[in-house]
């Protein structure tokens, strides 16, 4: 059996209040997330996006995939996406369910190639109180039906798709069944139901003679440290910047300005619990960080495992979830605040932060 799945995604995101799918979600739009779930997956033949008609050529360009323009109802959308579909049978999915796992999705498959002639739905317990117009209901004989939906498509492509669901307009006609679905394949319909911000920072400082190197909360031992106002912690400054990003904010420079004798000499560690106090405001919270230092000397590597545990303590997160890698720039120039110099004579750090809201 030829399996066809087609991406609704021509929504106008009115709820959301912009195109939602193509919103990050961590490094990527969210739309790409949904895309992968299906191209990937071994049972499924083609992929189908239906898109808004004025990005066709922006979402052919971002997925690779058949795109075909939506129309002014989901229905519309929907008959526009099976049409263009080849195969027999065909799952339906929100494009705005970028969490949908390859179990679900064989599951429905699998269920279809049981009962070729009937439709198959994801369903799970309803896990709020309903209310209708004559008070409580007793939830426990509900069901909230989730996406992908599968059936084959000469079949519904005869219904009249003018609900907001296809399961709720083939059952009309055909028998449906339903499977196991998953609570974390949830669908993005507010913009608080994206759940991570990113951010990204850069920092670079000259060494000198006379001061100690500190990078990352850690005392490393160095002929060398770091020219800078403060304690000139190149890798927090860096981290800081990120979160700093991710939050929206403006940057260190802004919250700690570096002619202000106030922090002359400060402690960068100090610092940095401000500026998670700031992005806590914000509600943020750091969920994991990757940090690159470049640096011909010293030798960083046995002091890893101690700047990986500082952040884990101070960021409140599993020390599985920093990473923290060290290169050197091949001798080449490093970037010194808008000038060169040789990268033996200066340390630069890029942290970038995954944040849940």
């Amino acid at each position: 059996m030829k399996i066809s799945a087609v991406l609704v995604c021509a929504g106008s995101g009115s709820r959301f209040g912009a195109d939602k799918l193509l919103r990050p979600l961590g490094a990527e739009p969210l739309v790409m997330h949904t895309v992968r779930a299906f191209t990937s997956h071994s049972l499924v033949d083609e992929v189908i996006v239906v898109a808004p008609q004025d990005k066709v050529s922006l979402y052919k360009l971002l997925t690779g995939c058949k795109v075909v323009a939506g129309g002014a109802s989901r229905g519309e959308s929907v008959r526009q996406g099976l049409v263009a579909a080849s195969g027999d049978f065909v799952l339906i999915h929100d494009g705005a369910r970028p969490y949908v796992s390859q179990d679900l999705i064989s599951r429905v498959i699998h269920e279809l190639e049981r009962f070729p002639s009937q439709g198959v739905v994801p369903v799970v317990p309803v896990a709020d109180s309903l209310m209708g117009p004559d008070g409580y209901v007793p939830r426990d004989e509900y069901r909230a039906v989730q996406t992908p939906q599968g059936f084959p498509r000469e079949a519904l492509l005869s219904c009249d798709l003018c609900a907001t669901d296809e399961g709720q307009v083939f059952a009309k006609a055909h028998s449906l069944r339903t499977v196991e679905g998953e609570f974390s394949n949830r669908k993005i319909t507010y913009d608080e139901d994206i759940p991570y911000r990113t951010g990204i920072g850069y920092d670079v400082h000259r060494k000198c003679t006379g001061r100690p190197l500190r990078l990352c909360g850690v005392d490393i031992p160095h002929e060398q440290g770091l020219e800078g106002h403060s304690d000139a912690d190149v890798v927090l400054h860096a981290l800081m910047d990120a979160l700093l990003s991710s939050a929206a904010l403006p940057d260190i420079g802004h919250h700690f300005p570096p002619g202000d004798p106030a922090y002359l000499g400060a402690d960068s560690r100090l610092l940095l619990d401000r500026v998670l106090a700031m992005v806590d405001e914000k509600g943020l919270t750091p969920h994991s960080v990757s940090i690159a230092i470049v640096a011909e000397t010293p030798k960083l590597a046995p002091h890893l495992m101690a700047m990986r545990a500082f952040l884990s303590k101070t960021l409140s997160i599993s020390v599985t979830a920093v990473g923290i890698t060290c290169t050197t720039n091949e001798h080449l120039p490093l970037s010194i605040v808008g000038d060169l110099c040789p990268s033996t004579e200066g340390i630069a750090a890029i942290a970038n932060v995954l944040m849940k809201k």
